[in-house]
Order: C-alpha cells, then structure tokens, then sequence
C-alpha cells in the first residue's frame, strides 16, 4: 500500500519508504561487520510484501546504504515474490 501511495506522487511516502529502504541497508551492513562478514560477498534475501512491488523505491536505497557500509551484497528475491 505504501509503495502505491508513493508512485502516485505522494512526497512524503516517498520519503518514508525510501528512508526505510536506507535504514534496513545500513542494518545489513551492521549485521555484516558484526559477523565479520563486510569483506565477502553474500546474498541479501529480499523477502515481504514490500518487496513484491514494482517500485524500486524500498530496493535501490537499501543496496546504496548497504553497499557504503562495505557490504558487497547481491539481491535475491524470495522464491514466493518471483
């Protein structure tokens, strides 16, 4: 639902879903500096209804943010989202 309220231009969705998308990309990398895994390559699952849609508006700011927190990460949707 968000996604739509975003492409339909609403600004202040966009916003929200695209700060969102940031966050959970600077969490992964977290996730990876902890484990010691900001050096390797891993697969970063995309997985929820969030994900399904056809905006990249949640997807692109989360592989930036990811990716500036030194985690060379590669996209995988969930097998029910394909």
């Amino acid at each position: 639902m968000g996604s739509d309220i975003s492409q339909a231009g609403d600004q202040v969705a966009r916003e929200i879903i695209e700060r969102a998308g940031t966050e959970l990309g600077r969490n992964a990398a977290l996730v990876a500096r902890k484990l010691g895994m900001e050096e390797n390559e891993c697969e970063l699952v995309l997985a929820g209804g969030m994900f399904a849609g056809k905006t990249q508006l949640l997807v692109d700011p989360l592989f930036t943010a990811a990716r500036q927190g030194a985690l060379r990460a590669r996209a995988f949707a969930s097998r029910r989202l394909r």
